[in-house]
């Protein structure tokens, strides 16, 4: 129950704005003309860059000199560019050395490679900033120069920065690493960045869990952080940072400070098609389990959407949309379901080739096409122009006649050259799995077919979410998914975990470790877990809210906690008793309202103040809240219920009940009285204490506490308690330090709620 709240007395520097990062900004204005998107990149640069070790400050330590940033962005958001955007700005502060690890494929390194090089290539045209280095051991010889002509003084000129790009394997790091220390790179004092993509995947230690030699990518990557210059950051930068937030504190790679990249406008991700059910029903269709079940005949799921490609992409060429179009179709991560779903796919289109050549069947074709092309003009918003299917047979006769690209990738077929990949085609089907669902771009994604297990770690699935991105209006408007149930449901949820981890991090990403503060938590419902096993070195801490969601720990609120929720909550539900009445169930120990809204609710949750303990819990309710305004409108009534004595209480006036009665009187006849149990340990200094259950059971006259709910509402349980010690251990000092601390909490009578959703389901969090 201890909060890790580290100190810092280091004030985040201001890097110069220069005149390579204003090239680079100039040159990302030719792309991109929004405002607030522009902003974005560039606050994103400096968010990295003032988080980083200053190399133009007078002192460090060994400790910041080591450290360890994290930059948190989306699913094919954009992060290569923020990387860009900090190689630029961190040219004109004095970093003279980047390596960037671009992940542990060759199809990963080579895209990043091309696209860090194209744009810094744009903004040093003269060739006097940087320099390029895919392998370092080719080309040795002349790093090795450039690297001593680091340590020269110089008047007129300032050095290249030298820019390596790594696959994440031992091979390709120790000969970097080796490099450098030949060179002694580590005594330069000049500042470095060591740039990780997708920082999440086989960076951090892979036997951690097993507590034996550190697996052999890490060790060798801790190797390259230890040679850096004085003045170096190891910056992690990922869409999925759940397993850097459940690393030991103790672990190097536990990054010290985070920044957050917001989301910019033309974003188009996962909250886009699912946050509420009206835009989930027109964008996402559910693959039968008897399509994903039967491996002798081609789903019939899979037709619809090769149709839908088709007539999708004859609408996109009558809408003049830029290509190119996909469809990304992700069935299993066995390669022999690739070469099944490909052959299926191929003697499919060929099917429909044929139908092209007579013109009976060609009409019997389009006759089958109508509800396609209906069901893919839905979601236009200017289609008036567009009211037949015959309006794009041409279109669409002619991209079937010439067929797509059709391709598979993975570890097996991969494309030579991704420029001429996706140049030498404009319509293109990719069948593929593990190596395409983590960093890789799919261009022009339309369909996306994904019928794969989804498996238990979250991160994993969220990579998957390639349809992610950014598109042109019509082009998301046409844009499909066709997802087996489990799948559908995993990102359906998953908005709640992403607008839980982004709430928690958000007000404490000015402070080192912000993802060790209350309030932080990972929710997932099961059995998804944040990431793999094996990474995590000891078990995290976990909460569970089944049905209620009830505070458990609200005996070590401070007072002035204790007596704001007093203050607040009384003055909120208690400040007109005339909105509650008497239950017609007279088994229900309490009043009842339902005069209260979502709204209030989401309100009441702001301002409730909760224990540290009770923070991730209260927390994971308002993301439930905020994420499906849907299903929980902020004008729908809640089922309120104020908790008390039924021997006692004025049902027939419940004003005179609160009017007589101060809030904070011990002996007011709404106060429940609850006994907290010390713990019976050997260690007398221990100070352990039970946490709290609010709950009244059931008695022969009353029903438990647990039944006192509304079928379709949100009920909300108020209750006024007074917290008492009601026993005590065999040790005479723990029982002395026991209640100095209970008196020290546990104030005069304090007020708490507990909350049920009528189909809220089971909910995990994770926290370190």
């Amino acid at each position: 129950m201890t909060e890790y709240t580290p100190q810092s007395n280091e004030i985040f520097w201001g890097p110069e704005e220069g005149e390579t990062f204003n090239d680079f900004m100039e040159y990302v204005k030719e792309e991109i003309n929004d405002a607030g998107s522009l902003k974005i990149i560039r606050d994103n640069a400096f968010q990295i860059l003032q988080r980083c070790n200053n190399p133009n400050s007078i002192v460090t330590t060994e400790e910041i000199a080591r450290r360890t940033n994290l930059h948190l962005g989306e699913v094919q958001s954009g992060k290569t560019l923020a990387m860009c955007s900090a190689i630029a700005l961190a040219y004109d502060n004095n970093f003279l050395i980047t390596t960037v690890l671009t992940g542990t494929k060759n199809i990963l390194k080579d895209q990043s490679n091309d696209r860090i090089r194209k744009i810094l290539k744009n903004i040093d045209p003269n060739k006097e900033k940087f320099y390029f280095s895919s392998d370092s051991k080719a080309d040795a010889q002349q790093v090795t120069s450039l690297l001593e002509k680091l340590k020269t003084n110089r008047k007129h000129s300032k050095p290249r920065m030298l820019i390596f790009t790594l696959l994440k394997h031992a091979t390709s790091i120790e000969n970097l690493y080796s490099l450098f220390n030949k060179t002694e790179v580590n005594k330069l004092e000049i500042g470095s960045l060591i740039l990780d993509d997708e920082a999440d995947q086989a960076s951090l230690n892979t036997n951690a869990k097993r507590n034996i030699s550190p697996s052999t990518t890490y060790s060798s990557l801790l190797k390259l952080r230890d040679i850096q210059p004085k003045f170096s950051t190891y910056i992690q930068v990922t869409a999925t940072a759940q397993a850097q937030f459940c690393l030991s504190e103790n672990d190097p790679l536990s990054p010290y400070f985070v920044s957050m990249s917001p989301t910019p406008k033309g974003y188009i991700g996962i909250s886009t098609f699912f946050r509420r059910k009206e835009i989930q029903d027109s964008y996402v269709n559910i693959i039968p389990q008897e399509d994903i079940d039967n491996e002798n005949e081609m789903p019939e799921s899979l037709k619809e959407a090769i149709n839908y490609f088709f007539v999708a992409v004859g609408l996109a060429k009558k809408l003049k949309l830029k290509g190119p179009f996909t469809f990304y179709c992700h069935p299993h991560s066995r390669q022999i379901e690739h070469t099944r779903y490909r052959n299926w796919i191929d003697k499919y289109i060929k099917s429909l080739q044929d139908d092209l050549l007579t013109e009976e069947k060609e009409d019997e074709l389009f006759d089958r096409l109508k509800i396609t092309f209906y069901n893919a003009i839905s979601n236009l918003k200017h289609n008036e122009n567009l009211d037949d299917i015959n309006d794009i047979r041409q279109q669409i006769a002619s991209t079937i006649e010439r067929g797509p690209n059709i391709s598979i990738v993975n570890e097996k077929n991969k494309p030579e050259n991704l420029e001429s990949f996706w140049d030498n085609a404009n319509e293109h089907i990719i069948v593929g799995g593990t190596s395409i669902e983590r960093g890789f771009t799919v261009n022009g994604i339309l369909v996306t077919y994904m019928s794969r297990n989804p498996g238990s770690n979250s991160d994993t699935i969220q990579q998957r979410a390639r349809f992610c991105g950014y598109k042109h209006e019509n082009h998301l408007y046409l844009t499909r998914l066709w997802l087996d149930e489990l799948n559908r449901r995993f990102f359906w949820t998953y908005l709640v975990t992403e607008e839980a981890i982004r709430r928690a991090l958000e007000p404490h990403l000015l402070r080192p470790k912000p993802y060790l503060k209350a309030g932080f938590m990972i929710p997932l419902i099961p059995p998804y877990v944040p990431t793999r096993k094996n990474i995590i070195a000891d078990d995290l801490n976990t909460d569970r809210i089944t049905g209620w969601f009830s505070t458990k720990y609200a005996q070590f609120l401070t007072k002035n906690d204790s007596n704001y929720n007093m203050e607040y909550l009384g003055g909120k539900y208690l400040g007109d008793p005339y909105k509650f009445k008497r239950p017609t169930d007279k088994k229900w120990r309490c009043f009842i309202s339902e005069s209260f809204s979502v709204e209030d609710l989401l309100e009441t949750l702001n301002n409730y103040k909760t224990c540290f303990s009770d923070d991730a819990p209260k927390n994971l309710i308002s993301s439930i809240l905020k994420s499906f305004p849907e299903e929980f409108k902020p004008d729908s009534p809640i089922f309120t219920c104020l908790l008390g004595d039924a021997d006692i209480l004025d049902y027939e006036n419940p004003g005179r009940l609160i009017d007589a009665h101060p809030l904070n009187e011990n002996k007011h006849p709404l106060i429940q009285r609850r006994g907290i149990k010390l713990k019976d340990d050997q260690d007398e200094q221990s100070i352990k204490l039970d946490d709290v259950n609010l709950r009244r059971g059931y008695t022969k006259n009353y029903c438990s506490d647990d039944d006192i709910a509304h079928k379709s509402l949100i009920t909300m349980q108020i209750g006024l308690y007074k917290f008492n010690i009601n026993n005590e251990t065999k040790y005479k000092d723990s029982n002395k330090r026991h209640k100095e601390i209970f008196d020290r909490f546990s104030p005069g009578p304090t007020i708490c709620i507990r909350l049920k959703f009528p189909e809220l389901g089971s909910w995990r969090s994770f926290r370190r």
